[in-house]
């Protein structure tokens, strides 16, 4: 019986202590459990964290992208606006510019036909007043029609037939036609008149002034060529290279007193000689006065003679520049010419300014 109990209590505490030891490993698998659930819970925990965080990163990001697009979109709106404002201020003034344009060019339209109507009014009693001009005007628009139609009658090609006349032939013909042409190119054009200064014309005309004599064509050489010098004096830049011929002054001077007795001769070499001795430099007039005193006396005698004969046409009470009737139905150009002050104020003029420069 002791054997049993002790058998029997030895199994009791050892299913006791075995319960203990089952109890304390239960215990600690469910303590593990728990502790690995809390772990768990603390990773998910700490997980949903960083995904709360991630995706609030991902939402500011889409807000700014959305904020971004926002604020692109007003500023192309903004844009888009200012582009239409600006190409509707641009279409208006493009516009008000084509129709001022427009308006010009109808204004300016009815302006020519308006002078194209006074004109042909103004031809038309022109025409029956004197028919002669018809003929003229008949005559220019041929010439015109026909310069269109040859190159070779246009104004270059004709200044340089002429030019080249002037120069190489001796007829006086052909001389008289190309001085006539001349003189009109250089009235018309400064640069015929440069054009002859530059090819040395000026020096031929002043020894083909020495060379005429009283006779009709070369008076009317005489005339043609020193109405080229007045159209070639009025240019200033050209005026210099006159003066710089030495026989100028002379020639001019030794005409003038050849032909103090014609009126038209006379106011013509008048008037070369107030280009260079009046309108010219001072130190020309001094060089004149200083250097050439016979010429200065002769102009004084011929200013003498002049006012004489103005005395003596005053009583006749008749103009000292007016051509005699006989003298306007040969010549028409003294007929037309304006006559503008006369020999006597023309010479006083010069003589004054001589005696004046002198006196500086």
């Amino acid at each position: 019986r002791c054997a049993l109990a002790c058998t029997r209590l030895q199994a009791a505490a050892r299913r006791r202590a075995s319960l203990v030891a089952f109890a304390e490993l239960k215990r600690r698998h469910f303590a593990a459990i728990a502790i690995q659930s809390a772990g768990r819970v603390a990773l998910a925990i700490k997980q949903s964290h960083a995904i709360r965080k991630v995706m609030h990163l991902a939402a500011l990001a889409k807000l700014h992208q959305c904020a971004r697009l926002v604020q692109t979109r007003a500023r192309f709106l903004t844009y888009r606006n200012c582009r239409r404002a600006a190409a509707a201020v641009i279409a208006r003034r493009a516009m008000t510019a084509i129709t001022l344009r427009r308006r010009v060019r109808f204004v300016r339209v009815v302006v020519s036909l308006q002078a194209m109507l006074r004109a042909r009014r103004t031809r038309s009693r022109v025409y029956r007043r004197h028919p002669e001009l018809r003929n003229i005007a008949a005559r220019a628009a041929d010439a015109y029609r026909k310069m269109l139609a040859d190159p070779s009658l246009c104004l270059p090609a004709r200044t340089k037939v002429a030019l080249d006349i002037l120069l190489t032939t001796k007829n006086l013909g052909q001389l008289l036609s190309a001085l006539s042409s001349l003189e009109m190119f250089t009235l018309i054009s400064p640069r015929v008149a440069a054009a002859m200064v530059e090819v040395g014309t000026v020096p031929v005309m002043l020894q083909l002034l020495q060379l005429c004599n009283r006779s009709l064509p070369h008076q009317k050489a005489v005339g043609h060529v020193l109405r080229i010098l007045a159209n070639i004096g009025r240019t200033p830049s050209l005026r210099d290279r006159v003066w710089e011929q030495r026989e100028v002054v002379p020639t001019i001077v030794e005409l003038a007193q050849n032909y103090r007795e014609h009126e038209q001769l006379l106011r013509e070499s008048l008037v070369v000689m107030q280009q260079l001795l009046v309108t010219g430099p001072r130190e020309w007039r001094a060089h004149v006065f200083q250097k050439m005193p016979e010429f200065v006396k002769r102009l004084d005698s011929i200013l003498a003679l002049a006012k004489r004969k103005a005395d003596k046409m005053a009583k006749e009470q008749r103009p000292p520049n007016a051509p005699s009737r006989r003298d306007a139905k040969k010549d028409p150009v003294k007929r037309a010419a304006d006559p503008g002050p006369d020999n006597v104020t023309r010479l006083s003029q010069l003589v004054a300014a001589l005696k004046g420069s002198a006196a500086a």
